[in-house]
């Protein structure tokens, strides 16, 4: 290996307790890790343009007031952030909709019951009760925010721990 890594060891400590195997359930820590729904969404920047205009009651319709105040935090930065949240919604609306088929819950109905944070500098999304309950008790969720200047993605992973 050109960096003088032994690349047989980076493999093996990194894959240390967990089935590296490609099809089937993950092991973590003699836990199986499903993946319950994964959702991916992009949406163009511009669209986002005018949003830091617009009412608070018109942008809690899709946002959550943390979510508003920190967007709105940064006029420059607004329809970048805007952006990146709507696509974490609708990334997440997705993944839901893949392992809860029946779902009776309308997109902006989760909207107002989910809000992304972030924590540790890391995005978290948080959910009410309401949508929780339609979860697994031990649910895991990985979210990843990116963004270009014209272009914001998000990828959610929902994980359930059995």
């Amino acid at each position: 290996c050109r960096l003088g890594w032994n690349t047989k060891h980076w493999h093996q400590t990194r894959t240390r307790g967990f089935d590296v195997s490609l099809s089937g359930p993950h092991v973590w820590k003699k836990r199986i890790l499903v993946i319950l729904g994964i959702g991916i969404d992009s949406v163009e920047i511009h669209r986002f343009n005018n949003w830091h205009s617009y009412s608070t009651k018109k942008l809690k319709k899709v946002f959550t007031q943390h979510e508003i105040d920190y967007c709105l935090s940064c006029k420059a930065k607004s329809a970048e952030r805007f952006a990146v949240r709507f696509a974490a919604k609708e990334a997440f609306y997705k993944a839901l909709c893949s392992f809860i088929p029946k779902t009776k819950i309308s997109f902006f109905s989760m909207c107002k019951q989910a809000s992304i944070r972030n924590t540790y500098s890391a995005p978290t999304l948080i959910t009410d009760k309401s949508i929780s309950e339609n979860l697994p008790t031990k649910t895991k969720m990985h979210l990843s925010l990116t963004h270009s200047k014209t272009t914001a993605t998000a990828t959610i992973i929902v994980e359930a721990i059995k």
